[in-house]
């Protein structure tokens, strides 16, 4: 498929934010709603904070310095002819939803926020029905050629030490 040089398709996975509808907004409600939380644990994906996107794209679009001299266009051309008009951004390592809300919950706790949840139980996809078939597999590889895999660490740590609104 023929695609203008300036077009660019971004393939992301797993995005979240502080803000918003997504998983860690709802995980952290429902964590202060419900005694137990009962989260898929047999999809495997990559997270990727709005974040880490926000940066990617400026950093796809040029440097400050191109962007100062006025050579903006013709470096997100050249950039985008780069990588053919497509993207896979997604952070490094994989996880499955149920470790994304465990650590979410843990990071709630170390900030001594007052929570329901006393357990979280981990269940097969097939026992929680959607609309929507889900895949088990929604990992975007780092490896890839037009890949931009981000640095950032989402696990329990990051959780414990940074507040949810620097997602």
């Amino acid at each position: 498929m023929a695609r203008p040089a300036e077009v660019i398709f971004i393939r992301t996975s797993w995005v979240f934010a502080s803000k918003g509808k997504n998983f860690l907004t709802t995980i952290a409600r429902l964590a202060g709603e419900r005694p137990e939380l009962r989260i898929v644990a047999d999809q495997i994906g990559a997270l990727t904070s709005a974040r880490s996107i926000a940066q990617g794209v400026v950093s796809i679009i040029g440097s400050r310095a191109e962007r100062e001299a006025g050579s903006v266009l013709n470096s997100i051309r050249r950039r985008f002819a780069e990588v053919d008009g497509l993207v896979h951004m997604s952070s490094r390592g994989a996880t499955n939803w149920h470790g994304f809300a465990t650590a979410i919950v843990d990071g709630l706790r170390v900030r001594g926020q007052q929570l329901a949840v006393h357990n979280i139980a981990a269940i097969d996809t097939k026992d929680y029905p959607t609309r929507a078939a889900r895949p088990l597999r929604v990992w975007i590889y780092p490896g890839l050629k037009r890949s931009l895999a981000f640095k950032c660490q989402i696990g329990r740590r990051l959780l414990r030490l940074s507040s949810l609104s620097s997602f």
